[in-house]
């Protein structure tokens, strides 16, 4: 699992459009923690970069999915 091991406090990512699957939104996504749910599912905590107030929780699994998240370069 190393895109897993890649995937630490700091680093950013992009969503898909859900206008336009293929293209990134202009949104960045900043990884805040990494967490274990009680139902054993590793969770993601993301900030949004330009309004830090802004936040999500996402799986691990959907932050690597491409078709939903892309890193930031």
């Amino acid at each position: 699992m190393a895109a897993e091991s890649q995937v630490q406090a700091g680093r950013r990512y992009r969503a898909m459009t859900s206008s336009m699957p293929s293209q990134l939104s202009n949104i960045v996504w900043e990884v805040d923690r990494l967490t274990v749910g009680t139902d054993g599912i590793q969770y993601v905590r993301l900030i949004r970069s330009d309004d830090r107030g802004r936040q999500k929780i996402v799986s691990l699994e959907a932050l690597l999915d491409r078709h939903y998240f892309r890193p930031d370069q």
